[in-house]
């Protein structure tokens, strides 16, 4: 008997997807729904950042293509499997996996192409509305890779993997719709209370493949959902449920000794896939990340809880020179103050996240107290003018993101230390009469390993020093 048998088994099943019109069918909702969403957007007036949110909700839909897809493969394969009894001959697990490679081949090729035209679509809109080709693109189609190419993939595993246990049996079927409500990228919004809980970085999100917020998968000078980590995230499920198909094919084997093999494969190959899973956590995207925003309202209920004194706040910062060095996703921060004041003990404002190393004043170590937005000093030297250095982090925040692709620190972080008498921010609202022009009353000077496309109301003066001009 002929064993490798794959280019008809190609041939074969891709006549038998390719004219069937409830996997078709199924598949080319995705374009028709991008089709329907240009449809309502060509006719709004949108300011030019917000032409990204084309993609906002299609996880939606995708997760209903994820059902079709599924529930097409697990009769695909049910209505053969039901006959492997009368068919145990010696080459029956080589053709097995010859087939399953086969029907995800083909469903590889009809899932690409099928997306591509909504990608397609997507991209004549973007030029049409006069955004112009850049890295935005790249970022749109890793999006679309990771959150609507790979669930679909998977889905096609789900289905084989309940049919290759179950047959035709009606359990599988209501297994497959369980796991599909379970695991499935809306899982999100069915047990929000839950996934918002441990967010991105917990090891709950390993239960999830879609994005935390279905409507919202793009954030301004962040880009689209879909980091490195979230993208071995969704490798992980495909390739779990690839050991499982592999395992279950394996139990066909007529000899005992090979059945055994290819259970201790199966148990290297998911000691390999727990092994690399922490690194599925490491997401520096925190800005798509709702776990922090419980954190923020507690931190900034009325009353604030820490307030400066009167005379902590009697100083004027009249020189800053602030240091910045990149060491992945933060930033080693020094800043130079130089202050005139006749206190004894000054009350500095930073971002709460930031966290300070070190206050010197002429070498000499002070000590300080971070409390909340506050830095308090209690003994300052006693002179008029002295300059002060502050040496901290900046670290990357849900709400302010710094990471080794992008920086945005905004006026409204105090991402240097500045003086301010009221928090930093109570969720934005409250302090945007406090932000001013601090280029009128402090001469601020920025050096160190500062990105070449960086932005600042300041202007370069080299490849390493920002100026007031």
């Amino acid at each position: 008997m002929k064993k490798i048998i794959l280019r008809e088994l190609l041939r074969f099943y891709g006549k038998q997807m390719g004219t069937s019109l409830f996997y078709i069918g199924a598949l080319l909702l995705f374009p028709f729904c991008v089709a329907m969403k240009i449809m309502a957007d060509v006719r709004e007036s949108y300011i030019y950042m917000d032409y990204a949110g084309l993609l906002n909700g299609l996880v939606i839909p995708v997760q209903g293509i994820m059902l079709l897809v599924a529930v097409y493969m697990y009769q695909l394969v049910a209505d053969e499997i039901q006959y492997r009894q009368s068919i145990l001959f010696p080459d029956i697990v080589r053709i097995q996996y010859q087939r399953v490679l086969a029907i995800l081949i083909n469903h590889l090729l009809f899932t690409g192409v099928i997306l591509l035209f909504g990608v397609v679509g997507v991209f004549m809109y973007l030029q049409y509305e006069q955004v112009p080709w850049s890295g935005f693109q790249v970022d749109l189609l890793r999006h679309i890779l990771i959150f609507y190419f790979l669930p679909l993939i998977l889905a096609a595993l789900w289905g084989m993997n309940c049919a290759m246990i179950f047959g035709k049996r009606k359990v599988g079927m209501f297994l497959l719709v369980l796991i599909w409500v379970l695991l499935g990228p809306l899982n999100t919004e069915f047990f929000s209370a839950y996934f918002y809980g441990g967010g991105l970085e917990d090891v709950r999100s390993l239960l999830f493949m879609g994005p935390l917020q279905p409507g919202s998968v793009y954030l301004p000078l962040v880009g689209y959902l879909g980091s490195k980590a979230l993208l071995l995230k969704n490798v992980i499920h495909l390739a779990l449920q690839g050991i499982v198909l592999f395992l279950l094919i394996g139990q066909w084997h007529l000899r005992l000794l090979r059945r055994w093999m290819t259970a201790g494969a199966s148990f290297l190959a998911l000691c390999l896939l727990i092994t690399i899973s922490p690194y599925a956590l490491a997401n520096g995207q925190r800005g798509f990340d709702r776990s922090y925003d419980a954190d923020l309202v507690k931190h900034y209920n009325i009353p604030y809880p820490f307030e400066p004194s009167r005379e902590s706040l009697d100083y004027t910062i009249q020189d800053m020179n602030l240091i910045l060095n990149p060491v992945g996703n933060q930033i080693e921060a020094t800043a130079e103050l130089k202050i005139q004041s006749d206190q004894t003990k000054l009350a500095l404002s930073l971002w709460h996240e930031y966290r300070v190393i070190s206050i010197t004043a002429k070498a000499e170590k002070l000590q300080y107290a971070q409390q909340g937005d506050f830095i308090m000093i209690p003994h300052v030297p006693k002179q008029r003018i002295h300059t002060l250095t502050v040496h901290y982090q900046i670290k990357n925040s849900a709400y302010f993101p710094v990471t080794q692709e992008e920086w945005y620190l905004p006026a409204t972080t105090n991402w240097y230390p500045v003086h301010q008498p009221q928090p930093v921010n109570r969720l934005g609202v409250e302090t945007l009469d406090l932000i001013v022009d601090r280029r009128k009353s402090i001469d601020v000077r920025i050096t160190g390993d500062l990105p070449t496309d960086l932005v600042s109301n300041l202007t370069r003066q080299d490849a390493r020093t920002m100026s007031p001009g």
